[in-house]
């Protein structure tokens, strides 16, 4: 039975990864299950012991995509590293990693995401909820950033409003990288970030 069940997940994982060599190649809204199919050297019905549709594909590679930094990032709020220490790997994390080893799912993503909105597919949006995603990432770095104010490494500041721009900064650079990935290399654009904020944030001793 464990093998069985293992041969199944495996066909899934090649499954999964078919098709976003499928969408990376064809697009997202021409690429047909058949495309998937070949790809992943399969019948078409095969795909359909496994998936329902196009979307239950992606929102399944989605999940899976997502799992690890969101966990990775629970591990850095509860770390003991200092708050400016935590910052620095939230951005490695979240621009680094993100672009180094998953540009072409977020390329992929957005334009899934493009699709959803023109089709007003309420599937794909209560997966892929970007709303919940920024709450989540706001209160992280609002956390870190209340957690630098409270030990005199942050200025006063609003931390709420400041994680905002924080997030908006990481995003810019990610669809900034999307669209000319020879603009910058993600480890230089990530020191750039955390150099740019820290002058806005670091409490500067010499003026109290």
């Amino acid at each position: 039975m464990a093998s069985k069940s293992f041969d199944k997940d495996t066909k899934k994982q090649e499954i999964l990864h078919a098709a976003l060599k499928a969408f990376a190649r064809n697009g997202v809204a021409k690429t047909k299950m058949e495309d998937i199919a070949e790809i992943a050297g399969i019948g078409k019905g095969t795909i359909y012991e496994y998936f329902r549709s196009k979307e239950d594909i992606f929102i399944e590679s989605y999940n899976q995509f997502s799992e690890a930094p969101d966990k990775k990032i629970k591990q850095i709020i509860q770390s003991d590293n200092g708050p400016d220490v935590k910052l620095k790997l939230f951005v490695d994390e979240t621009v680094c990693v993100l672009l180094r080893d998953n540009s072409e799912f977020i390329g992929i993503l957005f334009e899934f995401w493009s699709e959803a909105i023109k089709a007003k597919n309420e599937k794909v949006f209560n997966v892929i909820n970007f709303k919940c995603m920024y709450q989540t990432f706001r209160k992280a770095v609002t956390d870190i950033l209340d957690e630098g104010v409270k030990k005199g490494i942050f200025r006063p500041m609003d931390t709420r409003l400041a994680a905002s721009v924080f997030l908006s900064m990481t995003d810019g650079v990610i669809l900034q990288w999307i669209m000319d990935p020879e603009a910058f290399t993600p480890e230089e654009i990530s020191d750039i970030i955390i150099d740019t904020f820290f002058n806005g944030t670091k409490l500067d001793k010499n003026n109290f």
